[in-house]
């Protein structure tokens, strides 16, 4: 009877990072879903319907990767960062077409050195020599 290897730091770091993203979209569909009324009357764009849907997507995408890294599928690995890499293009898009405030249009730079970083961290840690020879085990991981 052989025992699954322990979990890569390196992978269960991706994992907690995909497990807090799927909380704060979480939040915004609770948010978006509670201000609706009030945003519709304010006419904001784009619209708050699209935007809880959009975020109600994203939180089921975030949350579905995570478990299927943890069930070590082996394509997580290549689309975990292409799917950070979306989201950061969404948001970044998101930013520069509708936001009128100066100050929080300056922070798109700050937004693009995370969301890179972020992405770059987790291609690394998801196809590094250890996170490979554990997706190339049988069943899913032990602790």
């Amino acid at each position: 009877m052989s025992v699954s290897p322990k979990r890569p730091r390196t992978i269960a770091l991706v994992f907690l990072v995909l497990v807090i993203l799927g909380i704060i979209q979480a939040a915004k569909v609770v948010a978006l879903n509670e201000q609706s009324a009030l945003l519709l009357d304010l006419q904001v764009r784009p619209d708050p319907r699209l935007r809880l849907l959009i975020a109600a997507i994203w939180m089921l995408l975030f949350w579905s990767l995570a478990i299927a890294l943890w069930r070590k599928i082996f394509l997580t690995h290549w689309l975990i960062p292409l799917l950070l890499a979306f989201y950061a293009l969404y948001e970044l898009a998101l930013m520069g077409l509708f936001v009128q405030v100066p100050i929080n249009r300056a922070r798109w730079l700050q937004h693009t050195f995370v969301a890179f970083t972020l992405v770059l961290f987790a291609y690394w840690a998801l196809n590094k020599g250890t996170a490979k020879s554990y997706y190339l085990e049988d069943g899913p991981a032990v602790g």
